[in-house]
């Protein structure tokens, strides 16, 4: 079977509700670090290198080098496991989540996160037929403009649910930390965990593949 499930946009709603969470998650309680998003990173990395902040350099081109490191991983093992490469994922992110209250090591949890965030990206790629990204929106918005000027309105309202779907999750992440503060993250363990269900319950019937 094709690896085509990820496009279901239920799945890309909630994966970039998760998304959104991990980015306020790492930012407000992992030393203002964007777990989820380089380029804020690369820019923090530069500013501090300019002054010789090396610890926090280090605190900032680290998170950089797991990303790096989870879309190496995932593109040398997903061709290998097409379909069941999904369920993967989600297995090894509901693990590293599950840990990551328990980390005491700021730059430890962050690092983590940008590597299951690498390879969320890397494996959940399209909504219908739409390249997107689960953990960031630069992309999506001008896909999203983009597909507004060329009257493509049905791709505008998938690039809309994933933006939308962001934008709840910071919200829900902000809201979340107030009141259990690190073990928020539990509640992207639980979104992960019901959409690990889904694609077990809906493997091999025809309406996952479209």
């Amino acid at each position: 079977m094709k690896n085509n499930v990820i496009s279901r946009k239920r799945v890309a709603f909630f994966l970039t509700i998760v998304g959104g969470f991990l980015e306020i998650y790492s930012y407000l309680l992992l030393g203002n670090v964007f777990a989820t998003t380089i380029t804020g990173n690369l820019i923090l990395m530069a500013f501090n290198l300019k002054r010789l902040q090396i610890i926090n350099v280090v605190k900032y081109v680290l998170p950089i080098i797991f990303f790096c490191f989870g879309v190496f991983v995932s593109e040398k093992i997903k061709s290998k496991m097409t379909y069941s490469f999904a369920k993967v994922v989600l297995v090894v992110e509901i693990v590293i989540l599950s840990l990551i209250p328990f980390i005491n090591v700021e730059l430890i949890s962050v690092s983590l996160i940008a590597f299951i965030s690498a390879i969320q990206i890397q494996t959940f790629r399209k909504v219908s037929e739409n390249l997107y990204m689960s953990t960031m929106c630069t992309g999506n918005t001008r896909s999203l403009i983009e597909s507004l000027v060329n009257g493509k309105s049905k791709d505008a309202k998938n690039y809309f649910v994933v933006i939308f779907g962001f934008l709840l999750g910071v919200l829900l992440g902000d809201i979340s930390i107030i009141f259990t503060g690190k073990f928020s993250i539990y509640i992207c363990v639980l979104i992960l965990s019901s959409i690990l269900v889904y694609l077990i319950k809906k493997e091999g019937k025809d309406e996952v593949i479209r």
